[in-house]
């Protein structure tokens, strides 16, 4: 017995392939949306950190100089809130809530604006508040804390895989008298770079290991082993410094620089002199000894005779302890 089949017409061909591949589009589609990660959403607040210059209460606002340097206006409202933070802290639970009128001059704030229409920051939803005083008793602690537990050298050797520094710390009176130490890796350890420019310690940023370089400066905070070989650090602090021996070619006290003849590469250097640089003159004989560590250093020879921008004097011989040399 012959059965026959039944006659599919080719529009009803047709229909089912196009189904199948409709079908088949929608799933490839789902798939690739769950496979491809969102895109991360923009934060809609602006953070402006920096040390208060001013504050307009009747105007609502208060003037930052931001750690870039630029003076920035925070517009304030009704609705912002104040809070004070103990510094070195980051759970806002340890944070207490306080007034416009407690904020003063020299507090560093970090505060959340809204951009606004114009371009500008918008009023503040809050602000942050690490106080003046509280900074100093930080500060002070730390001080202490790195007196009592640091450990200062220079970097000798670096391994990418590992994580492990390893560095020469002074250990007689001539540079050839070094002891090596071993900085154990861990995964809290906190890095730390100086700012360039800048030989403040307060001053350094946040860093990695890989800004490290062999020949920098380094301050570890941490326990020594019994021999003192190896430290558990809890924090490094890095920099890039040179030491050169000098002479003053010329001085230009308006703007703050110096003229100086390199006596290692006889080449012509310019200094640049900020604020927060320390001018001393040496002794006759001190000025023969080797040129000192960064500030910092608990072996960096410190003159006794201060003298200003004034006391400096064309010919005379220098030493320049710099972070960064224009």
């Amino acid at each position: 017995m012959v059965t026959r089949m039944a006659r599919i017409s080719p529009y009803c061909v047709l229909m089912k392939l196009f189904t199948l591949f409709s079908t088949l589009l929608v799933s490839v589609a789902l798939v690739s949306a769950q496979d491809t990660p969102a895109a991360p959403k923009k934060s809609a607040y602006v953070s402006t950190i920096g040390e208060v210059v001013s504050i307009d209460a009747d105007a609502k606002q208060v003037k930052v100089k931001t750690d870039k340097g630029e003076e920035v206006i925070v517009p304030l409202q009704a609705q912002t809130s104040y809070l004070r933070m103990p510094p070195g802290e980051k759970e806002m639970t340890k944070a207490t809530r306080i007034e416009l009128k407690d904020i003063g001059i020299g507090d560093r704030i970090l505060a959340r604006t809204r951009p606004s229409e114009g371009g500008g920051l918008g009023p503040a939803a809050s602000l942050i508040v690490n106080t003046k005083s509280d900074l100093a008793e930080f500060h002070e602690k730390s001080r202490a804390e790195w007196e009592k537990r640091g450990t200062v050298g220079t970097v000798a050797s670096l391994d990418p895989a590992t994580k492990t520094i390893v560095i020469n710390v002074p250990a007689g009176l001539t540079p050839k008298d070094v002891k090596s130490v071993t900085i154990d890796p861990n995964d809290k350890l906190v890095y730390r770079r100086y700012a360039p420019g800048s030989a403040k310690f307060q001053d350094a940023k946040a860093s990695t290991f890989a800004e490290i370089k062999v020949g920098d400066r380094i301050r570890v905070l941490g326990d020594k082993n019994e021999d003192g070989s190896h430290i558990k650090a809890e924090e490094v602090v890095t920099g890039t410094f040179r030491n050169l021996a000098v002479t003053i070619l010329s001085i230009d006290a308006a703007a703050n620089t110096l003229k100086v003849n390199d006596l290692a590469t006889k080449k012509p250097v310019t200094v640049k002199i900020n604020a927060d640089t320390s001018i001393k003159r040496l002794p006759p004989m001190m000025s023969m000894m080797p040129a000192p560590g960064p500030p910092g250093s608990s072996r960096s020879t410190r003159p006794r005779l201060a003298a200003s921008m004034a006391g400096a004097r064309a010919s005379r011989r220098v030493i320049v302890p710099s972070s960064g040399l224009a």
